[in-house]
C-alpha cells in the first residue's frame, strides 16, 4: 500500500487523530512512524526537522502520522504520499487555543522556552478571549489557507472534521476504514473505543480535554467578535463547509 501521512490543523484533535490512525495503519498493515516523535528531542525548528527526514521518506507501506500546519508546508514530498487530513471550525481552534495557552497547556522542560510560554501564557489571560481571538485570527487564517492549497492541489487527499469525530464517531471511522481499504470489525471497533473517549462530564479550564462540543465560540465569544471572524474566515468557511451562523 501507498504510504500515508496525516495532516491537522492546531487544535482539531490532532494527537487522538494520530492514535486513531495509527489503528487502522497496523490493521492495514503499515508500519507506523510518526515524523512528529522528533520534535521533542531535536533543538531544531520543526519546519527544517522534516526537510532534513523526508529524504528517508518510503513511498510504500509506512504510515507517517500526523503533522500541524503550517509544518507540512516544508515537505516537498508530499505528492508522494497519500494524505488524510483533519480540520475544524476555525472559530472554535481560536477559543480552544485561548484556554490552552492561557489555562491548560503543559509548561515546556526547557527553561528557555518556559519563560518564553509563560509570558504567552501572562499576554493571553491579560487580553481575554475576545481580543486575543482576534488578534490570533491571522495565524490560523494562514493554516487553513495552506490546507485549501493542498488540497486542490492534492489529487485524492481525504479531509475529515474534528466534529463528526466526536460527535458521530461511527461516520467518521467508516470514512477512514474506507481510506485505508478496511472493513470496520468489532475488534477493530473496540480498539478504536479504547484509544478515544470523547465524553467529558463538565468542563475544567485547567485540563487539556476542557470540552469537546462543537459550536463552543458561539458560547464564549461575543457577537461583534463572532461578525469578524465570520466575515474574515469567509472564503474557508465556505471550501471546508462551516456554517456563518450567531447562534
Amino acid at each position: 500500500m501507498k504510504s500515508i501521512a496525516g495532516i491537522a490543523v492546531h487544535k482539531a484533535g490532532s494527537v487522538v487523530f494520530q492514535k486513531l490512525l495509527s489503528h487502522f495503519s497496523k490493521e492495514a498493515g503499515l508500519a507506523v512512524d510518526p515524523l512528529s516523535r522528533h520534535f521533542t528531542v531535536s533543538p531544531l525548528p520543526q519546519a527544517e526537522i522534516l526537510r532534513k527526514l523526508e529524504i528517508d521518506i518510503k513511498p510504500e507501506g509506512v504510515f507517517y502520522g500526523v503533522v500541524r500546519s503550517p509544518h507540512f508546508s516544508a515537505m516537498s514530498r508530499l505528492k508522494e504520499l497519500r494524505l488524510i487530513a483533519q480540520v475544524r471550525d476555525p472559530r472554535d481552534c481560536l477559543t480552544s487555543h485561548y484556554f490552552s495557552l492561557a489555562y491548560s497547556h503543559s509548561l515546556p522542560k526547557n527553561p528557555l522556552k518556559r519563560d518564553v510560554f509563560l509570558a504567552r501564557r501572562e499576554a493571553a489571560a491579560a487580553k481575554g478571549i475576545d481580543e486575543f481571538a482576534i488578534e490570533t485570527a491571522p495565524l490560523f487564517e494562514h493554516r487553513f489557507q495552506q490546507m485549501a492549497i493542498l488540497l486542490e492541489k492534492h489529487q485524492g487527499m481525504q479531509v475529515l472534521k474534528y466534529e463528526n469525530m466526536v460527535e458521530r464517531s461511527n461516520e467518521w471511522r467508516e470514512e477512514v476504514a474506507e481510506f485505508f481499504g478496511l472493513k470496520m470489525t468489532r475488534k477493530l471497533a473496540e480498539n478504536l473505543d479504547n484509544v478515544a473517549d470523547f465524553n467529558v462530564e463538565r468542563e475544567d479550564i485547567s485540563k487539556h480535554k476542557r470540552q469537546v462540543k462543537p459550536g463552543d465560540h458561539l458560547r464564549k465569544l461575543r457577537p461583534e467578535t463572532i461578525h469578524y471572524l465570520n466575515s474574515r474566515f469567509s472564503n474557508i468557511l465556505e471550501i471546508f463547509g462551516y456554517s456563518k451562523r450567531l447562534e
